[in-house]
C-alpha cells in the first residue's frame, strides 16, 4: 500500500515561514516512467541522477501554507490538480485559436489580427460559461471551440443581416455543446468538476 501523511516545517534562509508539507507515494510504475524520463532528460546534460533525487522521484509532494482548516490533506492533492485548466485555457488560445501561429505582415495587419482573434475568444469564453459546468457534467474547452468555430461564418452572416437570425444560432451553439462538447463520465480518472464534487468544493 502506498505511504502517505503530512507534517509541519519551516521554510526560508533568512524569513522563515511555517508550511505543511504533504506526502504520498506513487506507485511503482509512475516511479519507474519518471526516473526513465529524468534519466534521459539529464544524459541530454551529460548528467547522472543521484540516488536521492531517484528516491525523491517515488513520491508527489506538495509544500503549502494553508491551514488544515481550509484545506485537509486531500483536498490539496485536488486542488493541486486544478492548475492544469489554466493551461488548457492558453491551449485552446494558442492551439485551436491559433494565437501561435503569426503571419509575416505589417504591425498595423499583426495587430488587427491579434485583436481580432482576443475578440473572438471572448465572445467564445462567454458563450461558454454557462455551460462549463451543468448537468454533474464538464464541458471540454477544446470540443467546445470547435463546436464555436463550425458557426463562424453563421455568425458573421448574422451580424451582417442585422442581428435577426442570431437568437436561432445561439440556440443552436448551445445544443450542441450540450450534445457534442461534454467530457464523458470518467471513474479512474474524473474531471476537474467531478473531483471537486467528490472532496465537497
Amino acid at each position: 500500500p502506498c505511504q502517505e501523511g503530512e507534517f509541519n516545517a519551516y521554510l526560508g534562509s533568512k524569513q522563515r515561514i511555517p508550511v505543511r508539507i504533504i506526502y504520498q507515494q506513487v506507485p511503482e510504475e509512475v516511479a519507474a516512467e519518471r526516473r526513465r524520463k529524468s534519466r534521459r532528460a539529464l544524459g541530454k546534460k551529460g548528467k547522472i541522477p543521484s540516488k536521492l533525487h531517484l528516491a525523491l522521484l517515488g513520491w508527489t509532494i506538495f509544500i503549502t501554507n494553508v491551514a488544515p482548516e481550509i484545506l485537509s490533506t486531500q483536498q490539496v492533492r485536488v486542488v493541486y490538480g486544478v492548475r492544469w485548466q489554466a493551461e488548457i485555457v492558453f491551449k485552446v488560445w494558442k492551439s485551436n485559436a491559433g494565437l501561435a501561429h503569426i503571419g509575416h505582415w505589417r504591425i498595423e495587419r499583426l495587430l488587427c489580427q491579434l485583436y481580432a482573434r482576443l475578440i473572438v475568444l471572448v465572445v467564445f469564453q462567454w458563450l461558454a460559461a454557462p455551460y462549463r459546468f451543468c448537468d454533474q457534467s464538464e464541458l471540454s474547452l477544446s470540443r467546445a471551440f470547435r463546436v464555436f468555430q463550425r458557426y463562424a461564418l453563421r455568425i458573421i452572416d448574422a451580424i451582417a443581416d442585422g442581428w435577426v437570425s442570431m437568437p436561432l444560432i445561439l440556440r443552436n451553439i448551445e445544443t450542441d455543446f450540450l450534445s457534442f462538447a461534454c467530457m464523458t463520465h470518467r471513474i479512474k480518472h474524473p474531471s476537474t468538476y467531478r473531483s471537486l464534487s467528490i472532496i465537497g468544493l
